[in-house]
């Protein structure tokens, strides 16, 4: 789920040459020019993020690379934590899987979905940036929040499913459990260069569930008056 960017208050003082060229955007609309500036230094300043690191975004660095002019780049985002932290709300985990009900089934799928989110998309690159500043930036650690907990979302869902179907304890700690399951996946690419492979992804589900599935899911109960 992408959040919608808020807009950001003109400020004056900046370099002018192309003050009259676009509007700010607002929540009644925009016009189609400057959404697409919008979108475009966006996903420059996720690009930089990525591949240069934090300390290289800045107003003048995205504009170069986005082809836009410094001064559109400061009118939309005075400082550069604004800029930053609008690239940031964009971010979501964009490929979820949709759970079936077989409980080892549905475990691999959205952690295979995880798994290549983190490399393909580069997802990891974001959250390490996330986690260092965070600590300083309130702003910053909101939007990690929010982000981890969409990004587990779908496993927080799927193990709650198993508990209703008695395949998973009913006092089964789902935070824990996420962080067992997510927990090797980050470790293989915090420590492994970015290698995270799918190969331990049954392996860890295997593990999980020799330790807390059930050996037969509770009967669904019935209703009355039905055979």
């Amino acid at each position: 789920m992408n959040h919608p960017a808020s807009s950001r208050s003109v400020t004056s003082g900046h370099p002018p040459a192309e003050q009259a060229a676009e509007v700010l955007p607002n929540q009644r609309g925009e016009d189609p020019r400057v959404g697409r500036t919008r979108v475009t230094a966006l996903e420059t300043v996720r690009a930089i993020l990525v591949e240069e690191g934090w300390e290289a975004v800045t107003h003048l660095r995205v504009a170069e690379r986005a082809g836009l002019g410094r001064a559109t780049i400061y009118r939309h985002w005075p400082t550069r934590l604004d800029l930053l932290v609008d690239a940031l709300s964009q971010e979501a985990l964009t490929i979820h899987t949709l759970p079936v009900g077989d409980l080892r089934r549905d475990l691999i799928a959205e952690l295979e979905a995880f798994r290549r989110e983190l490399v393909q998309r580069r997802l990891g690159r974001v959250l390490t940036a996330m986690l260092d500043r965070a600590e300083w930036e309130p702003e910053v650690h909101r939007i990690k929040a929010a982000l981890v907990d969409e990004g587990m979302s779908v496993l927080r869902q799927v193990l709650h499913a198993a508990q209703s179907r008695g395949e998973l304890a009913e006092d089964l700690d789902i935070e824990l459990s996420i962080a067992e399951l997510v927990g090797p996946l980050l470790y293989q690419y915090m420590f492994s260069d970015d290698r995270v492979t799918s190969d331990p992804v049954p392996a860890v589900v295997d593990t999980f569930l020799a330790v807390n599935q059930r050996s037969a899911p509770r009967p669904a109960p019935r209703h009355r008056g039905l055979n």
